[in-house]
């Protein structure tokens, strides 16, 4: 399987490259800020680049761990919280989709309020910051709209 790893240089990214790789997969690593050994430069928020890295690596299957995890950062800047955690996502994602590519979405505890817990996926979503809704709008919308156009 050829993979694509969207946000290597986090903890789940890392580890996700770790795993494929182990298995024998041909794995494909990107990083925003933090600089990872073999792994391609990628913002997010640069449509035509993310689209350009996925027709050059033909992936079978994108994994986007990446994103903005700092809520106090992502409260203060929405606008740019969503260009990175929901627009970026969602062009990975049908760009993939446009050569048949499968795609994983990691999302993160802000789509719910924290009022109750342990959550399952089908619970009802209340997010409640601004890492919370693009978070929440990414992983309902790349979803939905790459198998839309598939």
């Amino acid at each position: 399987m050829r993979a694509l790893v969207i946000g290597a240089s986090g903890q789940v990214g890392g580890a996700l490259v770790n795993a494929l790789a182990a298995r024998g997969h041909t794995v494909t690593a990107t990083y925003a800020t933090v600089p990872v050994a073999g792994a391609t430069k990628l913002d997010l928020r640069d449509h035509q680049a993310v689209e350009r890295l996925i027709r050059d690596v033909t992936p079978d299957w994108v994994f986007c761990p990446g994103g903005l995890t700092r809520v106090d950062w992502c409260e203060d800047h929405p606008e740019a919280a969503a260009q990175i955690n929901a627009a970026g996502p969602l062009a990975a994602a049908r760009a993939g989709a446009a050569l048949g590519a499968g795609f994983v979405y990691y999302s993160s505890e802000y789509v719910f309020d924290g009022e109750r817990g342990p959550y399952g996926e089908e619970d009802p979503h209340a997010p409640s910051a601004s890492t919370g809704g693009p978070s929440f709008r990414r992983s309902r919308g790349s979803w939905w709209r790459s198998r839309a156009r598939s």
